[in-house]
């Protein structure tokens, strides 16, 4: 987790929400985006409190730890990013209005971990939008 921000949203600076051992993040923002759930996800999300309707709330940063290994996610629209621990990679995903489950036809690029905490909001959001068109 040394690459990880855990207490501050390095987007928007608030103070990150500690989830319970029934939440399905760790740590995350308050801030959220709705994206369609994966095939059978949704039946997990019935709860007002991690869906709207028939999507589920992503927040634009949080941070899963799974079997000891962190998974942060990051949304910088038009950009969906996430980096992993565990791998040390960083994949960037795109959505058109919308967010969708990681899909591989979404995916754009995969490269050495880059997280947010490393830059500025807008310099992280700059990066991701050169890492892109320059790939």
């Amino acid at each position: 987790m040394k690459h990880f921000a855990t207490r501050i949203c390095p987007l928007c600076s608030k103070k990150l929400i500690q989830g319970d051992e029934d939440s399905i993040h760790d740590f995350y923002c308050q801030d959220f985006y709705l994206r369609h759930s994966a095939p059978g996800e949704w039946l997990r999300f019935m709860d007002d409190e991690y869906s709207v309707g028939s999507k589920i709330k992503e927040p634009h940063y949080s941070i899963s730890i799974k079997n000891g290994q962190c998974i942060q996610s990051t949304i910088v629209p038009p950009y969906w990013v996430i980096s992993k621990e565990e791998t040390n990679k960083t994949t960037i995903y795109k959505f058109k209005g919308s967010i969708y489950h990681q899909r591989p036809e979404d995916l754009l690029l995969e490269i050495p971990l880059i997280v947010p905490s490393d830059y500025l909001p807008t310099e992280f959001a700059r990066k991701i939008k050169n890492l892109v068109i320059f790939s």
